[in-house]
């Protein structure tokens, strides 16, 4: 019984390891990423200050707005689903208060 068990366990085995590797790939890529931008960001700050005459005051605000705006919008992507359902909930509760309809 348990040798049969450990058969039928070998398929979502298999597929919760391959799930694994693409997220980590995908989870190490994003956090690469997200290191280079933050050097480039540095490096055109450097250039600024140096060619343009641009205080490290303003190019560290300038940095850190631009940063901390893009994580916010970034970290907001996963309530577009629920945007979504809600809205599809809405239209679905109205249809039942406007039309009175038991089967909607």
């Amino acid at each position: 019984m348990i040798a049969r068990y450990d058969e039928i366990l070998k398929g979502p085995l298999k597929v919760a390891i391959y799930k694994g590797n693409i997220n980590g790939l995908v989870f190490g890529l994003a956090q690469a990423l997200f290191s280079c931008m933050f050097c480039l960001v540095f490096f055109v700050g450097a250039l600024m200050i140096r060619d343009y005459g641009v205080t490290v005051q303003g190019v560290y605000t300038a940095i850190y707005a631009i940063m901390f705006g893009a994580m916010s919008a970034g970290g907001n992507i996963g309530f577009v689903n629920t945007v979504f359902d809600s809205k599809r909930f809405l239209k679905h509760l109205m249809e039942m208060l406007l039309f009175n309809d038991k089967d909607c």
